[in-house]
């Protein structure tokens, strides 16, 4: 591991000496040993020490210490230790005293802090340092560390090491006491003198030798291209035109983009922030500055993730970074950003940090490479430029992997494409997403570009002129790489693409015609078509598109001049038809040369070009082959844009999983979006919307502006009954939105869609549109959007509405006024019957205005988390009293409390409508329950379903409220409400109620004597009970026979109990659904409810929620193919999984779902 230093120690080498300094002024480690030995004791290290039977007996050998200067630390001034024998340290009493307290260091002891201190203060060695590192665990790391170095050193005489590793350690507060009762035992200080603090080390001058390389690093950076290559582009933006850079929005777990990330970008410059935002606004929507960007003070890890897609201008933004430090405008407090292009073969090929620094002067860059260990990174940034360009396997390397563990003060900067980014995720300090152009930037762009142009200004209107008027490629124009290649184009042959595939089609050909132009004496004015090119130039362009194809198949970007040679080019004259460009070093001292494409993009282009020539039969083969890798999602873009996607087979298995519902699914249909968006196929369009069932659900997957105009298109073009969009958390802003809307305007089959927008980035720029398409829905849920400013217009246009039945506004910062307005709407709206307002500051003030609705159609309305307070639901109550619609509401968490229920049942005694009364969390107590208890018992109560979770309730509150019920509820909810096997009510209950959630207590017997005699109850909901409590239950559910719905949630299941469940369900002829949420049941256990599968018709539905191990999925599933009722399967995997994974799942049910027999397919749902 490592690779930057030979590991030479051995277990009988002793500790390492003092630094030496070089001639240069630069003090640095040494790495040279001592000559002479010091033997460990003859029963090994440590560990053999602890676990040997005579621990107590000593194995010190008596051995002289060398007449110098003890060689630990040059920083510490501790003291020569006190404790001597015969003039000698008494090793003993350090032995002793090390092996006491040695499984505590083992457990406390932080390696990945530790180690560079050690290093610096010359306790070990880097190679010692690379051995413990070597080790997977902390744990191991930490014994690697003891049992090695620090035991030698004490064994040899010298304890200042021992005494070292403690005063690193009093500073890391899990370590502190344990590091003050060793120094009180060994009767030192527990306070190192001696030591240099953070700041002072932060602050002092760099040596000679990184000053040399600073200066190299800065020389070079000036000299490296930051505008696009010549080759490319006539007209380019003379000035920078700012990018939207972003805080990337953190509150889902289950993000997984669908974009694809460029190599270089013409037009990236700078980014100053726009504008100024009031605290308390949405922070992921702010705009930054590359300082901002940058700024990780303070943050105990510095690792920066920038994401962006393609042509989005990662590249350019690195090297603009690299840029600003070299001109003292950026991050002075590095000594050295380091950028390293991880598509560069020379950083690929790197073993050790030493290999990144690119210097080619050995003496220097062994200088530079100590000094950067010795401080532990401090002051120096790497960045990583292009991790998704890095091949996988390098990805884990520990050069790349663990730069963090060996640095642990340098700061990392990542440039990628999301889809790539999941290795990093879990260890960023910040992730930024780089948004490209607003629509304003784009006509700057133009603007700038045509500047120096003839008839420039003319030029530049008619274009966004035409833009315009062209929504398919407008749509496309906020990738900055976009608008300079239209602007080329446009500029050439006035002409204005309509999908990325005639884009880039128009380019290559522009490009190959110059190239045919400067290069060749045959006369060609014009090329028509990619298929129809000059014969000699046609050879090398698919000589061409082979290399690019080759390359994606083994992630491979750039190419040195053997391998072109290979392929039969030479590269001594490389012009690559125009499509080739001489590769950039950011070496500092330089390298041969290598090529690459102009773009990844141009040569994803290339390579799906060679795929789309292939025989029929192959071209199948790849797809199948590739159609998961991450590397190939634009390839199968262009491919279909080439293609059409005419061959049926390749379109099979491009359609998603019918039976298998997971995020890997929703993640295809968008890449099957846009293969039909660049297919520009109306009957593809037909065939993937009637695939689909009319319902497209892509919530949890970000959708750029690309993806919401491949979207949009299949949503205007399809003839069939649009049921279901559901784009929840889909990270849409209100250009996007205004994309979509517009396309379901223009689909007259759309007038009964149920439309899910909810937690988006939608402001009231999209409430005008939203609006006017109001009569397209039946249900809108716009939730969680920053609305407000402007609801109004979709209140008003609500007044007459005949279409909308649900609106759900949760979180939509709704204030009191604003109720004013809901109140109007719902007074002369006739057909809403459900609405959501939950998580509003509406309070007492904003209920008042409901109280006038009284003939409306409303009949559930939530008001869960609104403020009311004990005045509220007083308000609430005389609304209830007044309106005879409303059949279900729910008041949960709003700090009602005992006197607010008492205000809420004096209404409701005079209401004879409400059938559910939703009130988990208010602090309701004994004495609120006393209040339901007289509302229950009274002639006129129509209440039949009751939430009370969440509820301090007590054995007394359950008591009363459920001997009150005379009549059959449809639903009790008493989790959490702190019932005990004291309470004797619940038993009697179970012949009342046909569903019942609680908490099960430790005892209870007198419920399982009810459960076996009950045949009223449908549904039984038990949480968090233990495995004595579980078993109790089951064994009276095994002689029940009403309960068809059975749940458990949370505890534990052992597998007893497990067995004796499948058991009981295997003779039940009742129990149609079996839920186990988050239980916690041993996952060879689950295998066992396949079991009941092979045997039991009855059971139609089972959810699991479990970190469910794949293999034994695939089991279950193989299993699964016993029987042929089942119809629903959902299993939440809380461990990660692969596309592979859920590629196999999905042929595992459909080889059930196709067997013989099957008359209701099994549906599942990951």
């Amino acid at each position: 591991m490592g690779g930057y230093s030979s590991k030479e120690a051995s277990c009988s080498q002793p500790p390492p000496t003092r630094a030496s300094t070089n001639s240069s002024g630069g003090n640095h480690l040494s790495t040279q040993r001592t000559a002479e030995s010091t033997q460990i004791p003859r029963d090994g290290s440590i560990v053999d020490v602890l676990t040997s039977v005579d621990v107590g007996k000593s194995c010190k050998q008596d051995i002289e210490p060398p007449p110098t200067k003890s060689p630990i630390g040059s920083h510490s001034s501790t003291q020569p230790v006190q404790v001597k024998r015969d003039g000698h340290v008494d090793v003993d009493k350090y032995q002793q005293i090390f092996k006491t307290y040695y499984a505590k260091l083992c457990d406390a002891l932080p390696t990945e802090n530790v180690l560079p201190q050690l290093v610096s203060r010359e306790v070990i060695t880097i190679d010692e340092m690379d051995d413990v590192l070597a080790e997977k665990t902390r744990l191991r790391q930490a014994r690697a560390l003891l049992n090695g170095p620090i035991w030698r050193a004490i064994s040899g005489g010298y304890p200042e090491a021992f005494i070292t590793l403690l005063h690193v350690l009093r500073d890391t507060r899990s370590c502190k006491g344990l590091c003050e009762d060793i120094c009180a035992n060994l009767n030192i200080s527990a306070k190192d003198e001696g030591d240099v603090s953070c700041e002072e080390s932060f602050c002092s001058q760099s040596t000679v030798s990184m000053s040399t390389y600073r200066e190299n690093l800065k020389c070079k950076y000036e000299l490296l291209p930051l505008s696009s290559p010549e080759e490319l582009l006539e007209c380019r933006s003379s000035e920078y035109v700012n990018l939207f850079l972003t805080k990337f929005d953190e509150r889902s777990k289950r993000n997984k983009e669908q974009l694809v990330s460029g190599q270089w970008d013409s037009i990236l410059k700078e980014h100053s922030c726009l504008s100024s935002h009031a605290e308390g606004t949405r922070l992921d929507s702010e705009p930054l500055t590359l300082a901002d960007v940058l700024d990780v003070k303070g943050e105990k890890k510095k690792v920066v993730l920038i994401e962006g897609g393609p042509g989005m201008g990662k590249s350019t933004l690195a090297i603009k970074i690299c840029k600003c430090w070299a001109k003292g405008e950026l991050l002075q407090e590095y000594d050295a950003v380091i950028l390293l292009p991880l598509r560069d073969p020379e950083i690929q090929e790197a073993k050790s940090i030493k290999d990144l620094l690119l210097i080619l002067d050995e003496e220097l860059n062994e200088e530079v490479y100590k000094e950067i260990i010795k401080s532990g990174g401090e002051r120096i940034c790497f960045l990583l430029e292009g991790f998704d360009e890095l091949p996988d396997e390098l990805r884990k390397a520990p050069v790349f992997a663990k730069l963090t563990e060996k640095l642990p003060k340098c700061t990392l900067v990542y440039t990628s494409r999301p889809e790539s980014c999941d290795q990093l995720r879990h260890c960023v300090t910040r992730r930024i997403e780089i948004r490209g152009f607003k629509e304003e930037q784009v006509d700057e762009y133009i603007n700038n570009a045509f500047d120096k142009v003839e008839d420039g200004k003319e030029k530049a209107v008619k274009l966004i002129s035409q833009l315009k008027t062209n929504p398919l490629i407008r749509n496309i124009m906020y990738i900055p790489i976009n608008v300079a290649i239209v602007c080329h184009l446009f500029l050439l042959n006035s002409l204005v693409p309509n999908t990325l595939t005639q884009l880039y089609t128009l380019l290559c050909l522009n490009l190959i015609l110059r190239h045919i132009t400067k290069h060749n004496s045959s006369k060609v004015d014009y090329l028509d078509s990619l298929d129809d090119l000059p014969m000699e130039i046609a050879g090398q362009f698919d000589q061409l598109c082979l290399i690019a194809y080759r390359g994606r198949q083994d992630n491979k970007i750039v190419f040195s001049s053997l391998e072109l040679k290979g392929y039969g080019i030479d590269a001594s004259d490389v012009s690559g038809l125009g499509l080739l460009m001489i590769a950039p070093s950011t070496s500092v001292y330089g390298r041969e040369k290598s090529y690459n494409f102009l773009h990844l993009t141009v040569q994803e282009f290339c390579a799906a070009f060679h795929i789309s020539k292939l025989p029929a039969k192959e071209q199948c083969e790849c797809f199948k082959k590739y159609q998961l890798t991450d590397s190939f999602q634009m390839i199968w873009r262009f491919y279909s844009g080439m293609t059409g996607l005419g061959k049926k087979d390749i379109l099979d298995h491009m359609l998603p999983s019918k039976w298998v519902k997971s995020d890997y699914r929703r993640r295809r249909t968008i890449e099957l979006l846009h293969c039909v968006y660049e297919a520009q196929n109306v009957e593809l369009c037909h065939v993937v919307g009637d695939h689909l069932e009319g319902s497209i659900d892509l919530r949890f997957c970000r959708l750029d502006q690309i993806s919401c105009s491949a979207l949009g298109y299949l949503l205007q073009q399809y003839r069939g009954a649009l049921k279901l969009v559901n784009l929840k958390w889909c990270k849409i802003d209100d250009d996007s939105c205004e994309i979509l809307l517009s396309s379901l305007l223009r689909n007259s089959y759309s007038s009964k869609l149920k439309l899910i927008l909810a937690d988006n980035k939608l402001t009231e720029k999209s409430c005008s549109i939203i609006a006017s398409s109001l009569a397209s829905f039946t249900k809108l849920d716009i939730g969680w959007n920053e609305l407000s400013k402007s609801i109004d217009r979709i209140f008003t246009s609500l007044h007459h509405n005949t279409a909308l039945t649900e609106l759900l506004l949760g979180k939509s910062s709704l204030r009191s006024s604003d109720m004013q307005l809901v109140a109007q709407m719902l007074t002369s709206n006739d057909t809403i019957s459900v609405l959501d307002i939950r998580q509003n500051e509406i309070g007492a003030e904003g209920c008042q205005y409901l109280v006038e609705c009284k003939d409306i159609s409303l009949t559930k309305l939530t008001m869960w988390n609104c403020g009311l307070g004990v005045v509220g639901a007083g308000t609430i109550g005389e609304v209830l009293s007044n309106n005879k619609s409303i059949e279900h509401i729910d008041l949960g968490e709003n700090s009602i409390g005992d006197s607010g229920v008492e205000r809420l049942v004096e209404h409701l005694k005079c209401n004879n409508t409400i059938k559910h009364l939703g009130l988990c969390d208010n602090n309701i107590t004994s004495s609120g329950a006393d209040h339901l208890r007289k509302l229950f018992t009274s002639n006129h109560c129509s209440v039949n379903s009751i939430e009370l979770s969440d509820n301090p309730l007590k054995d007394e509150g359950l008591d009363l409220i459920l001997q009150s019920i005379s009549v059959t509820m449809e639903h009790v909810g008493i989790h959490g409400t702190g019932m005990t096997s004291s309470c004797s009510s619940v038993s009697t209950a179970l012949h009342k109620i046909k569903s019942i959630k609680f908490t099960l207590p430790d005892n209870c017997d007198h419920i399982n004597n009810s459960l076996a005699n009950t045949t009223v109850l449908e549904e039984l909901v038990l949480y968090d009970g233990s495995d004595v409590a579980y078993h109790t239950m089951i064994s009276g559910i095994s002689r029940n026979s009403s309960i068809n719905r059975l749940w458990f949630s949370g505890g534990h299941l052992d597998h007893p109990t497990v067995s004796y469940l499948v058991q009981v369900i295997n003779l039940s002829k009742s129990i149609t659904e079996l839920h186990l949420d988050g239980v916690d049941v041993a996952p060879s256990d689950y295998l066992l409810l396949s079991d009941v599968l092979s045997v039991n018709s009855v059971v139609k539905k089972i959810s699991i929620s479990c970190k469910y191990e794949q293999l034994l999925l695939f089991k279950f599933l193989k299993k699964l193919n016993c029987t042929l009722e089942v119809l629903s399967l959902s299993v939440t995997l809380e461990a990660e999984y692969d596309n592979q994974f859920i590629r196999e799942v999905e042929m595992l049910v459909a080889e059930h779902n196709q067997s013989d027999g099957v008359t209701t397919p099994l549906h599942v749902e990951l």
